[in-house]
């Protein structure tokens, strides 16, 4: 956490597990928040329904409206968390910065209105806004934050409250633990060739909720989410294990070697003999 103005704190979040406690602050005064998401992917409860930010999204949302203990799918998450306390925040930064108009007050206004949250997608100017926070040199780590800040802000008083499209990222508890239970379901059978017919089936859901709402949750489709476990178990075998690769392949649902190195290729950038190589420290002779 670092206080970057009175009243204005950034925190980075480092996450690789399942659910973390955000960094928002309690308090009785009027507050709000920023959340950008640089990697991965988070799963936040607000106002009775689950909003989902995916990688380059920013989160603008009232204290109290988004529960602290958030979630992450991909179990991976890299970000910032910024919080504006309005009661002690800079009320205008004009006064010391010549036609640098800035109120956190009425950008939260101007942004939010009577709404409880809104997001603004990835784009260029909010990747640019955000990129240089994220490896800023400790010898003018201070400083070089209050410049980007009040650079975010000054783009945040003029950015389109329109810019909101989070329905499309949203769901309902039921939903979010549908797909929670269906990617569990494929983790316990790793190595099985899991049908869209076969979770049907099983979670008494038809095969278009199953993959709107699984998208909805992790981003990407039951068979992509699927393939991308296969290599990862893969990989960890592959590093921790003496077992060919083809029987790595078979254990997890490929026929032939030549088939599993293509899957296995498209998700880590190299075929798995080479990736054996890299990772595994050379034989003493």
């Amino acid at each position: 956490m670092q206080t970057i103005f009175p009243g204005i704190i950034l925190s980075h979040v480092n996450a690789h597990t399942a659910t973390i406690e955000l960094p928002l602050p309690d308090a009785n005064y009027d507050q709000w928040a920023i959340i950008h998401c640089k990697e991965g992917r988070m799963e936040g409860a607000i106002a009775g329904q689950f909003c989902y930010l995916e990688q380059g999204d920013m989160l603008i949302v009232r204290k109290g409206a988004l529960a602290h203990r958030v979630s992450f799918p991909l179990q991976h998450f890299h970000g910032i968390v910024i919080t504006f306390d309005i009661q002690n925040a800079v009320y205008c930064f004009s006064c010391c910065l010549q036609n640098v108009h800035i109120d956190p007050e009425r950008i939260r206004k101007h942004l939010l209105g009577e709404k409880e949250h809104c997001i603004i997608r990835e784009s260029e100017s909010v990747a640019h806004l955000f990129s240089e926070l994220y490896a800023v040199p400790d010898s003018i780590r201070d400083g070089y934050c209050k410049v980007k800040l009040l650079e975010l802000m000054l783009f945040l008083s003029a950015a389109e409250p329109g810019a909101d499209h989070a329905q499309v990222h949203t769901c309902t508890r039921q939903q979010s633990e549908l797909a929670k239970g269906v990617a569990d379901y494929l983790a316990a059978h790793i190595g099985d060739k899991i049908t869209l017919s076969e979770l049907t089936k099983v979670f008494h859901a038809s095969g278009t909720q199953i993959k709107t709402t699984f998208r909805t949750v992790y981003g990407v489709s039951v068979g992509n989410y699927l393939k991308t476990r296969k290599m990862e178990s893969a990989a960890y075998m592959l590093e921790h294990t003496q077992q060919s690769i083809l029987a790595i392949a078979l254990e997890h649902g490929y026929d032939n070697s030549s088939k599993f190195a293509a899957a296995f290729r498209s998700v880590k950038g190299m075929t798995p003999r080479d990736y054996r190589k890299n990772v595994l420290p050379p034989k003493r002779v």
